[in-house]
């Protein structure tokens, strides 16, 4: 298991994600560094805070 799979594997956590589209194109964002050597494409978003409301993250995220 990569250490960074490992490091985070026993904890759980909230993400929030939007999809942003204009003149038919839908924008994905590449991560690259959290397994070594390897990327995904996801959607816009990130973690939710404690407490926070999905809308104040999400517009959070976009800014």
């Amino acid at each position: 298991m990569h250490d960074s799979l490992q490091k985070y594997s026993n904890f759980l956590r909230t993400r929030i994600c939007g999809i942003a589209s204009l003149d038919n194109k839908i924008l994905l964002i590449n991560h690259k560094g959290i397994v070594e050597n390897e990327s995904f494409w996801s959607f816009p978003g990130g973690g939710l805070a404690y407490g926070e409301d999905t809308k104040d993250a999400l517009r959070r995220e976009f800014k």
